[in-house]
């Protein structure tokens, strides 16, 4: 339990990370996204006037842990919508 506790620490706290679409948030490009294998929802910035598929996992970074996080890249193919196989075999390969 405590390394679950370690290794989640470290995920939240990732420059990198994948974050699952949950909308739009106001306007300006500020996007709602949920941490992978929780609740907790966090604000990006992504592109002006641009929403992605409620659902899609998309890699958000932040400099240094920093508060300001972006959206960086678009989904791959096959990681639109429920795609929690993929996205747990991505995760795996960190573990490792």
């Amino acid at each position: 339990m405590l390394f679950d506790a370690i290794r989640r620490h470290v995920e939240s706290k990732a420059d990198v990370q994948l974050g699952r679409y949950v909308g739009p948030y106001g306007q300006g490009g500020l996007q709602r996204l949920q941490r992978l294998g929780s609740n907790v929802e966090f604000i990006a910035r992504g592109p002006a006037r641009r929403t992605w598929t409620p659902g899609a996992v998309l890699t958000v970074g932040s400099p240094l842990g920093g508060p300001g996080r972006v959206i960086l890249q678009d989904p791959p193919p096959g990681q639109i919508g429920s795609s929690a196989h993929q996205v747990s075999l991505i995760l795996n390969t960190y573990e490792c």
